[in-house]
């Protein structure tokens, strides 16, 4: 299990028996598996914070366009609490692998990558299909977010972003 899974219990109340640099350096294996994880998690996340980005973009001109600064507020508060629900889903799927044996960790890294695979697969089809229309979408939906008032900006802006954090 190594001392990362140490580490992790750590996190539960046991102590973290970190190996010193000269252990580390004996076993350049297990560093070395960590990288490509890290690097593509950072690129998942980099990925779905840009498209976030451009999810917000979109609202916020729309709103600025269409004179409707006083709901600003309601989108930014929709973003924030998005941003919220998906560290603590990342939180919740950390935590719940961490305290599973190392065959139930594999089990569910391997139902979520399935899981990821069919959201990824799913969002190429349904960008194709979009991707000519999407800012008419999200103005159409705005548009119907207004009407609701602030909740309803608030409440379209959380799952536009959500979604973008939950994947």
């Amino acid at each position: 299990t190594g001392w990362l899974h140490s580490c992790r219990a750590s996190l539960l109340g046991s102590p973290c028996n970190r190996p010193d640099a000269s252990l580390m350096a004996a076993r350049p294996h297990e560093n070395a598996r960590w990288r490509p994880q890290v690097l593509q998690t950072f690129l998942t996340g980099l990925r779905e914070g840009l498209e976030a980005a451009l999810v917000v973009s979109i609202l916020l001109t729309f709103l600025v366009r269409a004179e409707r600064r006083d709901r600003i507020a309601a989108l930014w508060g929709g973003v924030g609490m998005a941003i919220l629900l998906s560290f603590g889903f990342g939180a919740v799927l950390h935590f719940t692998s961490a305290s599973m044996s190392f065959e139930a960790q594999e089990a569910f890294g391997g139902f979520l990558s399935i899981v990821a695979v069919g959201f990824v697969t799913w969002m190429v089809f349904w960008m194709k299909r979009a991707s000519r229309t999407i800012k008419g979408d999200l103005h159409g939906k705005m548009e119907a977010a207004l009407k609701l008032g602030a909740a309803g900006v608030f409440l379209a802006a959380l799952l536009a972003v959500g979604r973008e954090g939950l994947e």
